[in-house]
């Protein structure tokens, strides 16, 4: 990485210090993400260029992402697990809640799953006896 390319990711990186992690813009949050993966920058404004948001970018599967000129997979990596880790987190708290009382829980879980694909989706939850609690989303 060049002396430029320091700068760009230390004034990124002070300007979520200071904000708390809401000043960036949508390719920058991704210049951010995958700055040792690739150069980054030009990836990520590619990446919202086509995919138009983070959470589309996110969503995307592995040869949408693999055809974008300068990902590569560890960059591809990187952006499953971030995915993996938010929905992981989604379906601890459908876990816990019963769901019938929190449908805005099971609706937001739904949103970040499925709504920002580009390709049809069948979800089966599983719910305990008197359809309770979650026991775990099936896909």
């Amino acid at each position: 990485m060049n002396n430029s390319e320091n700068e760009r990711i230390k004034e990124l990186e002070t300007r979520v210090l200071s904000s708390k992690g809401r000043s960036l813009l949508d390719y920058e949050l991704l210049e951010l993400i995958l700055h040792r993966k690739v150069e980054s920058r030009a990836v990520s404004e590619r990446l919202i260029e086509l995919f138009k948001s983070v959470g589309k970018v996110i969503s995307a599967d592995l040869h949408e992402l693999k055809s974008i000129t300068g990902m590569n997979d560890s960059a591809v990596a990187t952006i499953f697990c971030i995915r993996e880790a938010i929905e992981k987190m989604l379906r601890e708290d459908l876990e816990e809640l019963p769901i019938i009382e929190n449908k805005k829980k099971l609706i937001e879980y739904l949103k970040i799953t499925i709504a920002q694909s580009n390709r049809e989706n069948f979800r089966v939850i599983y719910l305990r006896e008197r359809s309770t609690k979650c026991v775990k989303p099936h896909f």
